[in-house]
């Protein structure tokens, strides 16, 4: 018989703390690895968001927001995480908590104490952090460095005497500088220098080598004194390498590079010239079952059902749906919320008798012809006489109701009487325009949205076509 897998004499790479640690801790694996913390009662250490692989059950974790002075307005613009998780034993016994590389990557114990305190690092190199150990944001001031990307312009600072751990990627080498000893390293190679390095950015070679594909031309120059630890495969380099690989960008292997270029500049002009904020606004209605969205639309269902069923709202709810259906931020158009209850239209006959043939006897299960939008509509206007219905659109719904907002219109102010777009609504025409299916709610339900002859039924209206087709008309004299 077999003997089983995990019988087998396989033993991982185990980094153990010294035997003095006043935390113990391990650091397991070959180049994934994980650091298991061991935590006394009370005791917590302060981790990335999405590090934690493992946890004892007495251990409590928390997501917290760094305090504004530690959170830099680069980290945020560059995608940088600008939160951390603090993992701390509530129990009475000794607790443990993994912590896991976010890639294959390996993990580095730093002893600030040792190195003075303070230590510099690339950005999102820490991994988690035990006792007294301030991570912070430093930013180069000079305007080159931002070329380079986060790698070079942004870096994190870590300053205090507990233990630090941050991940490198490949192999780890570990070079002592003296004093005025210079060392060229490519920018994403450097895992962590001591704060009394000197980097600077030196660029090799023009850069028209960055159009055709050219390596190394960002380097940095880092003068000594101080401690520097070199990664031999970062992650940066590791990504290019695999998306290089996928896509096969080399012209000769890939005729259709010219392609893919021409797209991607198409696409920048699209992102960048032509769609706008509101864009990004329409995205996130576009998704309405993301956790996001639904949050937000429980609270906000949570405060419609505490007002009138006709409410005036300040602006739009969804400021992109109001502008492309006519609204104007200006005087003379206003916005109200309209809740109308969900279900069907129960026939409004005293004591549920009809009166008429037996095939006509039904009371329930009826389903009104207009939509609730159009119902939305006409409650809007009736409420408010003076003013015109433009148009409407959804917003919310819950078990019993929907919530609509409808754009009105006061054609009584000067600003709409002299605005040539919107002048067409004051004609009187267009008194309750939301009554006779002039809207555009009201047109999707009269069938006026399609054309051709498969809707040649549905005009002028479909009574007056059956009107048409259903009358004898003679000749007087024939």
């Amino acid at each position: 018989m077999a003997a089983p897998f995990f019988s087998t004499p396989f033993q991982p790479y185990v980094y153990q703390s010294p035997q003095d640690a006043v935390t113990p801790f391990q650091i397991l694996g070959g180049e994934a690895q994980v650091v298991q913390i061991m935590l006394n009662p009370q005791e917590s250490i302060i981790a990335r968001p999405g590090s934690m692989c493992f946890m004892s059950g007495s251990t409590e974790m928390e997501n917290v927001y760094l305090p504004e002075n530690e959170v830099g307005m680069w980290q945020w613009i560059f995608g940088k995480n600008v939160t951390s998780i603090v993992l701390r034993n509530t129990g009475t016994a000794v607790g443990f908590v993994g912590i896991a590389a976010p890639s294959l990557a390996r993990i580095l114990p730093i002893d600030l104490a040792i190195f003075g305190g303070e230590i510099l690092c690339p950005p999102d190199a820490f991994l988690c952090s035990i006792n007294d150990v301030k991570v912070s944001n430093t930013v180069d001031q000079r305007a080159r460095q931002m070329v380079t990307g986060a790698e070079g312009f942004l870096r994190q600072k870590l300053s205090g005497q507990g233990l630090a751990f941050i991940v490198a990627g490949g192999s780890v080498v570990q070079k002592n500088l003296e004093v005025g000893e210079v060392l060229a390293v490519d920018v994403t190679c450097i895992a962590a220098v001591t704060a009394t390095v000197n980097v600077q950015i030196k660029y090799n070679g023009p850069i028209r080598r960055a159009v055709f594909g050219g390596e190394n031309l960002v380097t940095a120059t880092l003068t000594g004194p101080g401690i520097v630890f070199i990664q031999t495969l970062p992650f940066h380099r590791l990504s290019q390498r695999v998306a290089r690989a996928v896509t096969s960008p080399n012209m000769r292997e890939n005729p259709k590079f010219f392609v893919q270029i021409a797209i991607f500049f198409f696409l920048a002009y699209v992102v960048y010239h032509i769609a706008g904020a509101y864009k990004y606004v329409q995205e996130l209605w576009r998704k309405k079952q993301s956790d996001v969205m639904r949050f937000l639309q429980r609270v906000r269902c949570w405060e419609y059902r505490q007002h009138p069923s006709i409410v005036r709202v300040t602006r739009p709810t969804r400021p992109d749906k109001a502008r492309r259906l006519g609204y104007k931020a200006k005087q003379g158009y206003v916005v109200y919320r309209v809740r109308v209850r969900r279900g069907g239209r129960k026939r409004p006959v005293p004591k549920g008798i009809v009166y008429g043939k037996p095939t006509n006897q039904g009371v329930t299960q009826l389903k009104f012809q207009r939509s609730k939008r159009s119902v939305a509509e006409e409650r809007a206007g009736r409420k408010l006489g003076g003013l015109r219905v433009l148009n409407s659109y959804w917003i919310n719904e819950d078990s019993t109701y929907k919530y609509f907002e409808v754009i009105l219109v006061d054609v009584a102010h000067n600003a709409i009487r002299n605005d040539k777009r919107i002048q067409w609504i004051c004609n009187p025409v267009h008194k309750h325009r939301e009554l006779r299916g002039l809207t555009s709610a009201g047109k999707k339900y009269r069938g006026l949205r399609g054309k051709g002859h498969l809707h040649h039924k549905a005009r002028p209206s479909r009574r007056a076509t059956w009107k048409r087709n259903n009358t004898l008309s003679l000749r007087r004299y024939r």
